[in-house]
Formats: structure tokens, sequence, C-alpha cells
């Protein structure tokens, strides 16, 4: 069995497509959504019902999802012209967006599991509590414990952080996937994760693929998205935004 996971495309159709296209051609059985489909990109519709698609998705809810449907959560503040460009794009993805889109981010679950080689692998977008929790690839064993605390899996799979790695921490096999629509590590190829089982074995695989970012950039100026330029140096340079 081959299983692609993914996430975090923040409504990048381009870098989606080029994912599905790499995950296709190397006869994935499986698809794993980490969430974090549709906030702060120029494509949210399109991205919602490409993941909608996909034969057998399984579909897990990441923060930005959450922000959509829900709203920001209770005391969720940020100095102000971050907020300002949060809410903007809120606005801007909501205006686009309908009834069906938003239920089916809300009718996404919180995690999943699944037994491969008699190792269980769990999946969720940011850590087991919460979607929000920020642990980032430069945090000691010790900081990363929250992924692997109230759960027995063997393996953890998320999202959120944008920075994809494979780490052992107490004794289990950590890996983020990376981002789809939005990297941040520096290298601006949409990043996804493939987990092969094969005659016993399970084997893991983080995947880097190109795609034209400059015609993300150019859909995002053309449909007036808030803060294009900002969002088109982000995308660019593979850093925040």
């Amino acid at each position: 069995m081959l299983i692609a996971v993914f996430g975090d495309i923040h409504g990048n159709l381009p870098a989606l497509e080029a994912v599905i296209a790499d995950a296709e051609n190397l006869g994935v059985d499986a698809w794993v959504c980490l969430g974090d489909v549709a906030f702060r990109g120029p494509q949210p519709v399109e991205c919602i019902e490409a993941v909608a698609n996909l034969p057998g998705i399984t579909q897990i809810v990441g923060n930005t999802d959450q922000w959509l449907f829900q709203g920001f959560p209770s005391g969720f503040s940020l100095p102000e012209e971050r907020m300002q460009m949060l809410v903007s794009f809120r606005e801007w993805a909501l205006a686009r967006l309908q009834p069906r889109h938003l239920e089916r981010l809300q009718n996404a679950r919180f995690s999943h599991s699944l037994t491969l080689d008699n190792r269980e692998v769990l999946f969720f977008h940011s850590s087991p509590s919460s979607t929000e929790s920020w642990l980032p690839s430069s945090f000691s064993e010790e900081e990363l414990s929250p992924l692997v605390t109230n759960h027995t899996a063997d393996v953890v799979v998320d999202g959120h952080i944008h920075t994809p790695f494979i780490r052992q921490v107490g004794g289990r096999t950590v890996i983020n996937t990376g981002s789809v629509g939005h990297p941040t590590d520096g290298d601006n190829r949409a990043s996804y994760l493939l987990i092969e089982s094969k005659l016993g074995i399970t084997s893991l695989q983080l995947r880097r693929v190109p795609y034209r970012w400059q015609d993300t950039v150019a859909r995002a100026r053309e449909l007036g998205m808030p803060a294009a330029d900002d969002y088109a140096r982000a995308l660019e340079y593979a850093n925040a935004l």
C-alpha cells in the first residue's frame, strides 16, 4: 500500500495539482489530507473541491479551516497589522465559499489512525490535543513530547508548521509533511509525505515537487487577493507571510 499524506495547501491550486500528479504517477492507493486547505490563497473553492474529489480521501481539520467555519478562537491575538491581514484573508475567502464548502471543512475529523505492519500510525494537524500547537523542528526532544503524549501510536504524522522533518521522540517516529501550498523552509517546492507498506516493512519518504508558483501569484493578483505582493514574496522565497 502506498499512502500520500499532505496538507497546508492554503488555497494554492497549482501546488496541489503538482502534488496530486506526482503521487498519482507513483501509483498512490490512499490519500490523507492534514487540513488547512483553503485559507490565505487565491483559489480556496478549487482546492476544497480538488481534495474532496480524491478517491477515498481521509480529511483532517486544520486550524485555518476552523477559522473559516467558526471564526478565530477565543483569546486569539496578534499584532494589529498581522491580525488585520488575517481578517482580510478570512473575509476574502468567505466571500467565495458556499455553505457546502464550509460544511466539507467542518465535517473533517480531528485525527485518524491506521495500522501498518503491526505499527499504529496517528495523523493530526498540529498535536493530539489541538489544531493550534506550534511545535517546530528546532525544538528539543523534550519540547516535542506533546506530540507523543496521551496516545500509544508508534508513528505520528502532522503538518501546521510548514517545515518537513522526521524525528525520533521518546522512542517513536514523528514526521511533519511540510506544506503543499506555502513552504517556509527556504525551499519553495511543494512538500508531502509518502508512506509505503510492502512485505511487512513500512518506509517513509518526504517528497518535494516543483510547481509554477508564479501562476499562483498571477491568480492572486488577478482576483484582487489581499496582500498579494507580500504573498508573492512569501511563495517565491518560501518564508512566512
